[in-house]
């Protein structure tokens, strides 16, 4: 028996055939460039104390700002929940410089000079309070919340905490307020909101019992400057899953 060798062209067909099932080679993923410096940054460290705690007062406690604006032309404003400051700063490396005090970069975040990690606001939306607040709001309530009685049991009625401060659910009350900072904060010792129906604000306590939120008015007759002590208990609430 004999054998004849291939045609050299018939054999460089049957090598391209054979190559035109390899799969191509996959192309790495670009880079994902770094957020501008130049841009609105909030203090993550707060809103993730925020969520395991549900204390305002704990989450911004000795932190150095809720948000930072900061704008191209070396201008920013320091936000605490509450009011604004002004200050400068400028880029020096890897670190910023806000007020003379190093902020470094790194990983697409911001350190203080505490530790607190600020990253960019993104899709944050910014009222005139700032992104802070509205991260907050929905850091402390996320979901639905059903009502409850006073011993514990669900009653049907769900509210909802929107992010901008609206309120729905409630059969008066249309707007609500966290105290993140200022003088409602040294009125109390905890924490506190308030439910506005679009004439005189209403002040509650508020504390975080066994993953419940509890809302407790006012005790009446306390003097001029005195701290706000919890009364009655106004509401329960509790998350529905």
């Amino acid at each position: 028996m004999s054998f004849r060798l291939l045609s050299l062209p018939f054999a460089s067909m049957l090598l391209l055939t054979a190559c035109s099932g390899v799969a191509p080679a996959q192309v790495e993923p670009a880079p994902v460039a770094p957020p501008p410096v130049a841009s609105r940054w909030i203090n993550q460290s707060a809103l993730d104390t925020l969520r395991q705690t549900g204390s305002p007062r704990q989450a911004l406690a000795s932190q150095p700002a809720a948000e930072l604006l900061l704008q191209p032309d070396g201008r920013a404003e320091r936000g605490d929940g509450e009011r604004w400051t002004p200050v400068r700063w400028q880029r020096d490396g890897e670190r910023l410089l806000i007020d003379q005090q190093a902020w470094p970069l790194a990983g697409g975040q911001l350190m203080s000079p505490g530790g607190a990690r600020f990253v960019p606001a993104g899709d944050v939306a910014a009222g005139t309070d700032g992104a802070f607040r509205a991260a907050a709001n929905t850091a402390m309530f996320p979901g639905r919340w059903e009502v409850l009685t006073a011993r514990g049991r669900g009653t049907g009625q769900i509210v909802t905490f929107h992010p901008d401060g609206s309120l729905q659910g409630t059969n008066k009350f249309r707007h609500y307020r966290l105290c993140l900072a200022g003088d409602c904060l040294a009125q109390t010792r905890g924490d506190s909101l308030r439910l506005d129906d679009g004439g005189t604000p209403t002040t509650l306590l508020l504390s975080r019992d066994r993953g419940q939120y509890v809302f407790r008015q006012v005790r009446a007759g306390a003097s001029a400057g005195a701290l706000l002590q919890p009364g009655v208990v106004y509401m329960r609430l509790r998350a529905v899953h």
